[in-house]
């Protein structure tokens, strides 16, 4: 009986090592292996904590950004993401669930 206790007890301490072994091989070691993500343009205009000076946003980048939610302003200047069409009788960008183009 002792002799089946101390293999599986030997078992759980080999598949414990494997365990730890797996997750020391998988790890990232240093932070340049991490994949970074591209920080938002609300990200970039954190100030710089070395200096805590704000930093300015390029107004051509926020203008081009896709990122910048409702920056899909068609020829009339309406945001079709927000819903908004161009209404040629009143002249302006409405929504239709909220008035009638008549």
């Amino acid at each position: 009986m002792n002799k089946k206790i101390a293999i599986v007890i030997a078992l759980l301490a080999a598949g414990l090592l494997l365990v730890l072994f797996y997750l020391k091989q998988n790890t990232p070691k240093t932070e340049r292996e991490v994949p970074k993500a591209k920080p938002s343009l609300i990200e970039e205009q954190l100030p710089d904590p070395s200096t805590n000076e704000p930093k300015i946003a390029n107004p051509a980048e926020i203008k081009n950004s896709e990122n910048i939610v409702g920056g899909d302003k068609d020829e009339h200047g309406c945001i079709g993401s927000a819903g908004y069409s161009w209404c040629e009788k009143k002249e302006k960008c409405l929504r239709p669930w909220e008035e009638k183009c008549e």
